[in-house]
């Protein structure tokens, strides 16, 4: 026997220190390549078909899924407790609603409580009613007894006042008042 290698011999192995277990090194095949921006436009030359393909079916996911959704829309107002004023709330237009805040249970005597005063009038119906008046929100509030057509109620007794108030408060108006900070 000779002591020359025969082809059958096993591959040889390098020893990393720290790493134990059997692992393999495969060689790179000789016409592995780089990537390059003309290796990519031949593929994409190549494929062309189902990448238009992706592209169409990509784009009418997207449409169809802005044409489904319904648009939310939020507003949010944080009302901070102020400091007490002496004598008045220095909150000019609401000092004449003095006596009608006294009976909501609202004080208007030496110390004012603001964010009382401003929780009282946010809440109350003569700003939902001019809110609802102002911003003509009648149709949209009652859509489905609207026709925007011919601009006129589609039932026999048009939704009163009252009903759009209750709607507003119920359906899109919410006010919370934050326990830990007392914020609402």
């Amino acid at each position: 026997m000779s002591d020359t290698k025969n082809s059958e011999s096993p591959p040889s192995r390098r020893v990393v220190p720290g790493i134990q277990g059997y692992f393999i090194e495969t060689p790179l095949r000789g016409d592995v390549q780089g990537a390059t921006f003309t290796r990519m436009w031949q593929q994409c030359r190549a494929h062309w078909l189902w990448l238009l393909l992706a592209m169409i079916i990509g784009g009418a996911v997207g449409i169809l899924a802005f044409v489904k959704t319904t648009p939310v829309y939020r507003a949010s107002v944080t009302i901070a407790p102020a400091e007490d004023v002496e004598g008045g709330s220095g909150l000019g237009a609401l000092d004449q609603l003095g006596g009608i805040a006294s009976l909501a249970g609202v004080p208007l005597d030496a110390k004012v409580d603001k964010t009382q005063l401003a929780m009282a009038y946010l809440t109350s119906d003569a700003l939902t009613r001019e809110f609802i008046i102002d911003n003509n929100l009648m149709p949209v509030l009652f859509s489905k007894s609207w026709d925007s057509k011919s601009q006129k109620w589609t039932s026999e007794e048009p939704p009163t006042m009252n009903q759009a108030i209750v709607s507003l408060d119920q359906g899109v108006r919410k006010i919370a008042r934050v326990p830990t900070t007392g914020l609402y």
